[in-house]
């Protein structure tokens, strides 16, 4: 399990004999989003799960829901800033550029608010710039365009 989705569960409420009782997995019903479809999209983004995210978004999972997990912020926001050259390593940044693929291609909206964490809420767009991947971005929303 990663860190990040080890923090997301503890904050959430799971307790930490659950998630110990198997290191690398966490039962299904321990899961916040066990039965919450968008909770588990915005799960698998930040955790880089490029085939969960995939497969979520094959069943329909609508790629611009948010949820309280996500504190509004769409799944292509979170997929943004981990494909960041800032932030992250090489290989998370090859996932999260997989991810936004994936997104976008089933319909993710880049003019959407994204998060607010450098300042007033801008949208996806202007998020991708400030983070690095505006170029990524502009790439997909060509390829994809609908």
């Amino acid at each position: 399990m990663s860190l990040r989705l080890a923090l997301l569960l503890l904050l959430l409420g799971t307790s930490p004999q659950t998630m110990s009782q198997s290191p690398s997995v966490v039962p299904p019903s321990a899961s916040p989003a066990a039965n919450d479809p968008v909770a588990a999209l915005f799960i698998a983004v930040i955790s880089l799960q490029v085939s969960k995210v995939e497969s979520l978004l094959d069943s329909r999972v609508d790629p611009n829901a948010v949820s309280a997990l996500s504190q509004g912020v769409p799944p292509l926001g979170s997929a943004l800033r981990y494909a960041s050259p800032h932030l992250n390593t090489e290989s998370d940044r090859r996932k999260a550029r997989k991810i936004m693929e994936l997104l976008m291609r089933h319909g993710a909206d880049p003019s959407l608010p994204g998060p607010s964490d450098y300042g007033p809420p801008r949208t996806l767009r202007e998020y991708a710039k400030h983070v690095g991947v505006e170029r990524e971005l502009e790439k997909l929303e060509r390829r994809y365009r609908r």
